[in-house]
C-alpha cells in the first residue's frame, strides 16, 4: 500500500488537472468565437477558416443561397466543437453553429446543438440560459414552419365564448415542444443578460419576453384560460417596457377574464394596466416604442369604456335609468372612446326613461351639432323634433325636421319628416307654409308610392289649406273700400263670384 499510494496520488493529480472548471480553461458563449491561432496548424485550423468561410459569404448572400452557406458554417463549428483540440471553445463554436441554424432556419440541428450546450457540464448557468433561449426559439421556429405548411393549426386568438369547467385541449406536439422549451428557457432566464436588456439594447432575434408571450398564446388557443392568464400576467410584471411585446399581451390579458365570464375581473385588470402602461409610456424615449405604448393606452380606453359602458347598461336594466344616464356621460366623456354619440344617445334614452325629457333633448342636440356623422345623429334629431312637439312649440318642431332634412336628405326618416313639418307648421298657425309643406310630401314620387293613403291626404289637406287662403283673399278683397280703378274693380267682381261658388 505504501508503495502503491503515491502512484495513486499521481494519478488522482493527474485527473484533477485533467478536470477544467469553467471561467478558467473552458470559455463560456460570452467569450464569442476565438481567433485562428487559437487552434493548432493543420486540420482544425483548417475547419475552422471554412465554417468562417461559409459564414461570411451567408451575410453577404441573398435569402436561399445565405441560408445554404450559414448551414455549412454551422455545421462546421458543430463538428469542430467535438474534436479534442477544440475543447477549450466548444461551448463559444456550439453557441455559434446554433445561432447559425438558426438563421438558416435548420431548426432541428439549432435545437440539438443549443441543448447540447445546456447539458454540457462546464458550461456556466449563463451559457445555459443563453442557450435555452436558442433551443426555445428553434422549437418556435419548427412550429410556425410546421403551421405555414398546413401539418399543424395555426394559433387562434381571436375571443372565446365563457367557457364552463371543460379540460383544455392538448396542442399539438410542436405547439406543446414550444411551451416547454419556453418552460426550460424561463426557469433560467434570470443568468440570461439578454433578459434584462431593454428593447432597445437587444441583440437580433426573438426575445425572451416574445418567447414567453408565445408560450401564453399555445395555452390560450387550446382553452387553458387560467394558466394563459398567469403566464401573462408574469409577461406584463417582468417586461413591462416591451411596448410591442405589452401592446399583444394585454387585450389577450383582458380576454382570459372574458372567456370565463369574469366582468369584474376584466374592469379591476383593465384599470391596472392603465396604470402600469401610463408609468411605461412616460419613460419611453424611442418613436417606435411610444407608438406603441400610445396604441395600448387607446385600446385601455377603449376597453376601459366598454366596462362603463356594460355596467351603465345593467344600471338601466335594473331600473336605475337616472344612475345610467349618469354613467352613460361619463363614458361619452372617456379618453379615445370611439363613438362617443352612442354612449350619449343610450344616456339621452335613460334620462327619458327617468322622466327628464329636458335633459335627453339637451343631449340629442349635442350629438346633432357634434356629432352629425354618428349613425345615431338621424334618429336623435327625429327625437329632439318630436321633444319640441311634445312640449307644445310647433315652431321650433318645424325647424328640427327642417334640419333633418338638409342634413340627412336620404335617410329612411324623409318621409316622416316630410309629413311632420307640414302637420307642426299647420298647428303653428301658418297655413300658407303648411299648405306648401302638405303638398310637397304629397307629390313626393318615393313618399306617396311608401304610403298612398297618406299622400292622397296630404294633398287634399294642401288643397283645403290653399282654399281656404284663397278664400279669405277674395273675402278680404269683397271688403274693400274706396276701390275706383277699373280693372281693380272688375277683379273685386271677380272675387265675389268666387266667394259665391259655382
Amino acid at each position: 500500500m505504501t508503495r502503491r499510494a503515491p502512484a495513486l496520488a499521481l494519478l488522482l493529480a493527474a485527473a484533477c488537472a485533467a478536470v477544467k472548471t469553467p471561467g478558467e480553461a473552458f470559455r463560456q458563449t460570452e467569450h464569442g468565437l476565438p481567433a485562428a491561432t487559437e487552434f493548432p496548424e493543420g486540420p482544425d485550423r483548417a475547419a475552422y477558416a471554412a465554417a468562417h468561410a461559409h459564414e461570411a459569404k451567408g451575410d453577404a448572400a441573398g435569402a436561399e443561397q445565405a441560408r445554404a452557406e450559414w448551414s455549412q458554417a454551422a455545421a462546421g463549428y458543430a463538428d469542430l466543437a467535438g474534436r479534442p483540440g477544440s475543447d477549450g471553445w466548444r461551448l463559444p463554436l456550439r453557441h455559434r453553429a446554433s445561432e447559425l441554424y438558426l438563421r438558416a432556419q435548420r431548426w432541428d440541428k439549432a435545437a440539438e446543438a443549443a441543448e447540447a450546450l445546456v447539458a454540457d457540464p462546464v458550461a456556466s448557468e449563463t451559457s445555459r440560459a443563453v442557450a435555452a433561449r436558442l433551443a426555445a426559439t428553434a422549437s418556435l421556429g419548427a412550429a410556425g414552419a410546421a403551421a405555414r405548411a398546413g401539418q399543424i393549426e395555426k394559433l387562434d386568438l381571436g375571443p372565446v365564448q365563457a367557457r364552463g369547467e371543460g379540460a383544455p385541449s392538448t396542442p399539438p406536439a410542436p405547439w406543446k415542444r414550444v411551451v416547454e422549451a419556453t418552460d426550460a428557457y424561463l426557469s433560467r432566464s434570470g443568468a440570461d443578460p439578454e433578459a434584462a436588456r431593454r428593447p432597445a439594447e437587444r441583440r437580433p432575434g426573438v426575445s425572451p419576453a416574445e418567447l414567453a408571450l408565445v408560450a401564453a398564446e399555445v395555452k390560450y388557443a387550446h382553452g387553458d384560460l387560467e394558466d394563459a392568464r398567469r403566464r401573462l400576467e408574469a409577461v406584463l410584471e417582468r417586461w413591462p417596457a416591451e411596448a410591442e411585446v405589452v401592446e399583444q399581451a394585454a387585450p389577450l390579458y383582458l380576454a382570459t377574464f372574458l372567456g370565463r365570464g369574469d366582468r369584474a375581473g376584466h374592469d379591476e385588470a383593465v384599470e391596472r394596466l392603465r396604470g402600469r402602461v401610463a408609468e411605461e409610456a412616460a419613460r419611453a424615449t424611442g418613436a417606435k416604442e411610444k407608438e406603441a405604448f400610445a396604441r395600448v393606452q387607446e385600446a385601455l380606453g377603449r376597453a376601459r369604456a366598454g366596462a362603463r359602458f356594460g355596467a351603465a347598461e345593467r344600471l338601466l336594466a335594473e331600473g336605475k335609468a337616472a344612475e345610467a344616464a349618469r354613467e352613460f356621460e361619463l363614458v361619452a366623456a372617456e379618453p379615445g372612446i370611439p363613438e362617443p354619440a352612442n354612449a350619449l344617445h343610450n344616456a339621452a334614452v335613460a334620462w327619458d326613461k327617468a322622466g327628464e325629457p329636458a335633459r335627453a333633448a339637451a343631449l340629442r342636440e349635442r350629438i346633432v351639432r357634434e356629432h352629425p356623422a354618428a349613425g345615431v345623429a338621424p334618429e336623435d334629431a327625429l327625437s329632439l323634433a318630436d321633444h319640441h312637439s311634445r312640449r307644445g312649440d310647433p315652431l321650433a318642431a318645424a325647424r328640427a325636421y327642417d334640419d333633418y332634412l338638409s342634413r340627412w336628405p336620404g335617410s329612411p326618416g324623409r318621409c316622416v319628416a316630410l309629413q311632420n313639418v307640414a302637420s307642426e307648421l299647420d298647428r303653428a298657425g301658418r297655413p300658407a307654409d303648411a299648405a306648401a309643406r302638405f303638398l310637397a310630401f304629397g307629390r313626393d314620387p318615393a313618399c306617396a308610392k311608401a304610403a298612398p293613403d297618406l299622400s292622397a291626404r296630404a294633398l287634399v289637406v294642401a288643397g283645403r289649406l290653399f282654399d281656404a287662403q284663397a278664400r279669405a283673399a277674395y273675402a278680404a278683397a269683397a271688403a274693400a273700400q274706396g276701390v275706383g280703378d277699373p280693372e281693380a274693380k272688375k277683379m273685386i267682381g271677380e272675387a265675389k263670384r268666387r266667394l259665391r261658388g259655382p
